[in-house]
């Protein structure tokens, strides 16, 4: 089962819950506030950026970052 991220519209946690891909994708308390009005949002870890034409290795060690974000790759 893999997790998702849920966001608390009432004091804006941002909390993480192993489930099912079916399952509901609001309602959820909120572990932080006990509010339900929570959602599932999209994970930044979830979101990748696949080249699948590119066979050359990444300049960047970490292969995950950006310019101004990784100290390898702000030359």
């Amino acid at each position: 089962m893999p997790f998702f991220e849920y966001k608390c519209a009432d004091c804006g946690a941002v909390f993480e819950r192993l489930q099912s891909r079916d399952a509901p994708r609001e309602g959820y308390e909120c572990p932080q506030c006990g509010g339900t009005n929570t959602q599932r949002i999209i994970s930044l870890f979830a979101v990748g950026k696949a080249n699948p034409k590119s066979s050359s290795p990444s300049p960047c060690p970490s292969d995950v970052c950006s310019p101004n974000v990784c100290p390898a790759c702000q030359d």
